[in-house]
Formats: C-alpha cells, structure tokens, sequence
C-alpha cells in the first residue's frame, strides 16, 4: 500500500498572520524544492477588522538559484478581489509546474483594502511539494 505522505512534503509559505498596511508584500520563507518537480499552494484569507467595505489579497509564488534575486513564476497567482465580511475565510490554490524554476521557490501575499479605519486581514498559506523524483519523500 502506498501513503499520500510519502509523496509529498508539506511546508509553512506564509505563517498564519493579520496584515495591516495597503499592498505591503509579506514574503514567506526561502524553500528548498529540490526533487520535486510539482507544487501546489494553498492560500487563504479569514476575518477582515477596521471595517474595510471590501478587501483581498494576491499571492503569488517566486523562484530564485542560489544568491540570484527573487522572480516570479509565469502566471501562478491566485487573487482574492472585493471579499466582504459575507464571504471571508476562503482559500484558494495556486498548482505549479517547479520544471524550469529554480531551486528555491517562496509565496509572496500583498493585501488590498477599500476603505476602513486601519484595516487588518488574516491570512496564511502552506505549500505541498510533489512529484518527488526520490521516494519516501
């Protein structure tokens, strides 16, 4: 019998937090991916305070080699637009093909607000690194 564990290897991509301030990026920690050649991101926004009529985020995910800067991955974002207080606490997928990306991916979360006295939003995500080339993972 074989288990779903010992394919994939689940991570933190962004520690469950409350973010404040108009579209500062919250950068998750550098993760290794090396022998997996699939991803996929789980992101998730919750309960929004300071009374903002709307709000959202955008995740996305970014690879790098070694010392080289950050960039992001084609197409792999995943935006929550004009959530209200009547549908919060949802999640969203971002699926990733690693082939051609470098060695070290991370998910980046930029929250957005209309209006509110200083608004704050929950938000989090976790990456599942699959396809490893190496089993058990």
């Amino acid at each position: 019998m074989k288990f779903t564990g010992s394919e994939v290897k689940t991570l933190t991509a962004i520690m469950p937090q409350v973010a404040s301030g108009e579209a500062t990026a919250i950068n998750g920690p550098s993760i290794d991916r090396q022998g997996y050649l699939s991803a996929v991101v789980a992101c998730q926004v919750g309960n929004a305070s300071g009374s903002p009529t709307r709000f959202g985020a955008t995740f996305k995910v970014q690879h790098k080699s070694g010392e080289s800067a950050w960039a992001d991955v084609a197409s792999q974002t995943y935006t929550f637009s004009g959530e209200t207080v009547a549908t919060m606490n949802n999640i969203g997928e971002i699926d990733i093909d690693l082939r051609g990306c470098g060695r070290y991916v991370r998910c980046v979360a930029t929250p957005t607000f209309t209006a509110g006295s200083s608004p704050k939003i929950e938000l989090g995500a976790v990456i599942v690194l699959g396809e490893a080339e190496v089993g058990p993972a």
